[in-house]
């Protein structure tokens, strides 16, 4: 299951999707009640670096790591807290809120989808062993704005250069390329290229 702080509600598979800092929070609950149920699953909590900053975070790590929670906290460190650039509102490196309650981390390129693979793969096993939390800080870059509405928002105001988004989308840092490039350099064309027609024809028919 997995709390992050986009949106409320429980899809179908069981997962837990909350707004705002509260996914923290109801993460560790989560966790807590399915390590009551002893059934295997583990809850994962998704949150930016601006979140980082949050009391709520202290807590939760203290509380987890004494009850040997099976939750997976994964800060997405986009560079941006809302209209922000972190190095302006958070002092320190990220990881180390973590490494301070003995929790083991892991520190990725978060553009790297194999990395972030095997993190996670790594920080669910050892949770699902009983070995409790753990903090995965994925370093990437928000392309998209921090709401929708932003433009209106900032009323024409600006905290970044397209020239500096633009860059981040290029092949050497888009995860999507990247990951692409991986796939056909390992000799995948054939199934990258059936796969890549299967979703034009769900897109076609959507």
């Amino acid at each position: 299951m997995a709390a992050r702080d986009d949106r409320a509600g429980q899809d179908r598979a069981g997962r837990i999707r909350t707004a705002g800092n509260e996914a923290l929070a109801i993460a560790a609950g989560a966790a807590f009640g399915t390590k009551l149920d002893g059934d295997g699953k583990v809850a994962a909590c998704f949150f930016g670096d601006g979140a980082s900053n949050q009391g709520v975070l202290m807590e939760r790590l203290n509380l987890s790591t004494l009850w040997e929670l099976p939750l997976v906290f994964v800060c997405e460190n986009n560079t941006f807290s809302e209209f922000t650039p972190s190095r302006e509102v958070t002092a320190g490196r990220i990881a180390d809120r973590a490494r301070a309650f003995g929790m083991p981390i892991a520190e990725v390129d978060g553009n790297d989808v194999a990395a972030v693979w095997q993190a996670a793969a790594g920080a669910v096993a050892r949770a699902r062993s009983g070995g409790g939390p753990s903090f995965i800080e994925a370093h990437t870059y928000r392309i998209q704005g921090h709401c929708e509405a932003e433009a209106f928002v900032l009323s024409g105001g600006r905290y970044r250069e397209d020239a500096e988004i633009a860059a981040w989308k290029q092949e050497d840092k888009d995860p999507v390329l990247r990951c692409r490039a991986t796939l056909l350099a390992s000799g995948a064309a054939d199934m990258l290229q059936a796969i890549e027609a299967r979703v034009l024809v769900q897109v076609d028919d959507a």
